[in-house]
């Protein structure tokens, strides 16, 4: 495939983003703590396991709101989202006096209103949907929290 040469030829024929592939580092570590900690609660505190066994089939489950968020609200903003008020702004101020002259001003203003609210109700969104998402893992990370504590307890 390559056999020396310069690294802009590698680049050439490279054309993935290794930085896309860092989430991946982070499973084998996700997966041996999760082991553990099953292990540790089955060891210490066995009459706990279904109960963790239920909160961890609930936890996948509870991600529901991030990932709609990330699925659905990220995507809507795109830079020409946070630059539309700016945009409008700036059109309005340059035509200030033909819009006072035609006495537009109230179609400025709506236009500014709805520029200025899409991109408040966005905002809206993307924190209610992970704060939701945070409400609800509450208590599942209550029992969670309570088989660590058995286990040190237990030991």
């Amino acid at each position: 495939f390559w056999s020396g040469g310069r690294v802009a030829d590698v680049r050439a024929v490279v054309t993935a983003d290794l930085t896309a592939f860092e989430p991946l580092t982070g499973i084998p570590t996700g997966l041996a703590q999760s082991a553990f900690g099953l292990l540790a609660v089955l060891y210490a505190v066995p009459l706990a396991l279904p109960l963790v066994l239920l909160a961890g089939a609930a936890w996948r489950r509870v991600a529901f709101p991030k990932t709609w968020v990330f699925s659905q609200i990220i995507p809507m903003f795109s830079k020409q989202v946070y630059q539309n008020p700016l945009t409008v702004a700036a059109e309005e101020h340059q035509s200030l006096i033909a819009i006072r002259a035609l006495r537009a001003e109230r179609h400025f203003d709506a236009a500014m209103q709805r520029t200025a609210m899409h991109l408040a109700y966005g905002r809206f969104y993307l924190w209610g949907g992970l704060l939701l998402k945070d409400v609800l893992s509450l208590p599942i990370k209550a029992v969670f929290v309570a088989c660590a504590v058995g286990c040190v307890v237990h030991a």
